[in-house]
């Protein structure tokens, strides 16, 4: 049977442009926002309303597909640098701590960074293996090290959770296959656990709560929800529900499930589509109730043959302008765009 459906219009609270386009933009905690951007040194730090804080030149550079990953700890006093073949830390002012040498990441391959209190985890390609470290930040001493089963085969980012001493760790190698590790650090000690249950699905976000988070499907299954910490399936809706009675952009291709998905409250879940649709999700139920109309973002009709094919109703799919979706904890959304920007949106009128 049809849920009820609403579509909620969101104007535009705030933007944020330069003369660069936003590559990332991450939200660091305590008001603080750090920008980086295609194909420059340049860092802006932006506060949750977009106003402009700091600038600073970054060594960020891309080699042979391997894409810099820039991470900045929760207090701003230090930040991080994996690339091709080192992991550096900074001071905030720019000053080079510490540097961290390994073999040359194969193509599209790499890790993030993960600081933790007065350390920082990350992942290297050592001696055949891929290893897990653990490096105390004031005296850049490795504490220690754990083997991974794979050897340049993953991507490897890491993920803040509600317990302080637990960090998960999201393998993505490509289309092939995803996994996710669940880390504790205590006691200078690395105790890793891997979320079998948790294969080909993509990490979305932990739940307000902190005691459950969902995942975006790798391939063609739905959105699913898990406990937290047994990492146990508590919910899911598969596409073919989601997807139900979903007629407001007909086209030939259909509409399917993107990569992300993530809380706006204990109760509600939003996810992008293919087309660049932003769906909403009543947890509780796990029904789709409605989606946000974003001003500023279009969901644009092609056809793969001429612009009169449209006219003519002949639409073959969709794209959207929506390049990246991240909840504030000012109850807004930071919405990248595909032209570059961010922009702010205000959820008062949905949750």
């Amino acid at each position: 049977m049809t849920q009820s459906f609403q579509q909620f219009h969101l104007p535009i609270a705030r933007t944020f442009s330069t003369d660069k386009k936003v590559k990332e933009a991450l939200i660091v905690g305590d008001n603080l926002i750090v920008i980086t951007f295609q194909d420059s040194q340049q860092i802006v730090a932006v506060n949750y309303t977009l106003d402009a804080l700091w600038k600073r030149e970054v060594d960020l550079h891309t080699r042979d597909y391997i894409y810099p990953t820039l991470t900045v700890r929760e207090d701003a006093q230090l930040y991080s640098i994996a690339d091709i073949n080192t992991v550096r830390l900074f001071s905030i002012e720019g000053e080079l701590l510490f540097t961290f040498l390994h073999e040359v990441w194969h193509s599209f391959l790499g890790t993030g960074c993960y600081f933790q209190g007065n350390s920082v985890l990350f992942v290297a390609p050592l001696s055949e293996s891929d290893w897990l470290l653990l490096v105390d930040t004031r005296t850049f001493q490795v504490l220690h090290k754990y083997k991974l089963d794979g050897h340049q085969e993953y991507n490897y980012s890491f993920h803040a959770t509600p317990s302080p001493d637990t960090v998960f760790l999201g393998l993505a190698a490509g289309q092939d296959d995803t996994r996710l590790f669940s880390i504790q650090c205590s006691n200078e000690q690395l105790h890793v656990t891997e979320l079998t249950d948790c294969n080909d699905q993509i990490f979305g976000a932990f739940s307000p709560s902190g005691k459950e988070f969902a995942t975006a499907p790798h391939y063609n299954e739905g959105i699913k929800v898990w406990s937290f910490p047994l990492g146990k399936l508590i919910a899911e809706i598969s596409q073919e529900q989601l997807f139900e009675g979903r007629d407001e952009y007909p086209a030939e291709n259909e509409d399917s499930l993107n990569y992300k998905v993530l809380y706006l409250n204990d109760d509600t879940l939003l996810a992008i589509t293919r087309f660049g649709r932003l769906l909403l999700i009543k947890r509780t139920t796990m029904t789709c109730f409605g989606e946000l109309l974003l001003e500023g973002c279009k969901i644009v009709p092609f056809n793969f043959d001429d612009a009169l094919a449209i006219e003519a109703g002949q639409i073959e799919d969709y794209e959207g302008e929506v390049s990246d979706v991240q909840l504030l904890p000012n109850n807004s959304i930071l919405v990248n765009h595909s032209d570059g920007g961010l922009m702010l949106y205000n959820l008062e009128a949905v949750i």
